[in-house]
């Protein structure tokens, strides 16, 4: 009797301490659950359509390369699933701008000084952006964690337009990285 009691106590407090626990995933609230996660974050990248009209860009390249980034960030470490049933977060986005231009644009600042400055520093530059929007969920609970974009902006001399969608992708990593981690501040 007396080892009955004890036995039962047991399974008692173990069912309590299991019907306690709750998955990483249930306890996402904001982005900064994810950021300073401890444990290995499960990411589903959904894939990027172009909405730009540009044919040329690939979408899927854009969308491999963003599954390369995630995948290649230590602090905190993602693992890429195949599926949202095993993801805590989701990554959804689009391709919503893609401009290529002779010369780079002009500054929004109209002083006589500034658009001198900038035509000089300008001068002989190919110009071309791409412009990444995206939104990360909780996969369990649907919150929206993060609403941003990323512009991948070039300036080089000699940039033809059909060379200047590698140069783009190549970038698109680090531009990426920084906006998602490097600028989140814990409130």
């Amino acid at each position: 009797m007396k080892y009955a009691k004890g036995f039962l106590i047991m399974v008692f407090g173990l069912c309590m301490a299991l019907a306690g626990v709750s998955s990483f995933a249930d306890e996402i609230r904001e982005w900064g659950d994810v950021v300073e996660s401890t444990s290995p974050v499960n990411i589903y990248i959904e894939d990027i359509p172009n909405k730009t009209g540009d044919d040329v860009i690939d979408a899927g390249k854009v969308t491999g390369v963003v599954k390369e980034m995630f995948a290649e960030r230590k602090n905190p470490e993602f693992n890429v699933v195949d599926s949202k049933d095993e993801a805590d977060v989701v990554f959804k986005g689009k391709i919503s701008d893609y401009v290529w231009s002779e010369k780079a644009p002009l500054t929004n600042i109209y002083s006589p000084g500034a658009i001198v400055l900038d035509e000089v520093t300008r001068g002989g530059k190919n110009w071309a952006r791409m412009e990444l929007d995206y939104k990360i969920y909780a996969a369990k609970n649907g919150k929206l964690l993060l609403d941003y974009e990323t512009q991948v902006t070039l300036k080089q001399p000699g940039m033809p337009k059909d060379e200047s969608y590698g140069m783009i992708y190549d970038r698109l990593p680090k531009v990426l990285a920084m906006d998602v981690f490097k600028r989140y501040k814990r409130q």
